[in-house]
């Protein structure tokens, strides 16, 4: 929740170097998201979770993905 407030923020104001903030903001919530679905797909044992589990994971590692290709854009 505050990564989307601060994300709003930064649309109006300008904080120095509040792109690699938000970046790293994200990187600590996706990390998060990660290791906890992880433990759900671990302590599951229905199979039909198995696909919203995998699909969970795959959607956070590509927001990893997306914001370290953020903070280490050419800018």
């Amino acid at each position: 929740m505050d990564h989307l407030v601060f994300g709003i923020v930064l649309i109006f104001v300008n904080i120095p170097y509040g792109s690699l903030i938000y970046s790293v903001l994200g990187l600590v919530i996706f990390a998060g998201l990660i290791m906890f679905d992880f433990q759900r797909l671990r302590r599951s044992s229905d199979i039909e979770s198995a696909p919203l589990l995998a699909a969970s994971i795959f959607l956070d590692v590509l927001n990893v993905f997306l914001f370290f290709l953020r903070i280490f854009r050419g800018r």
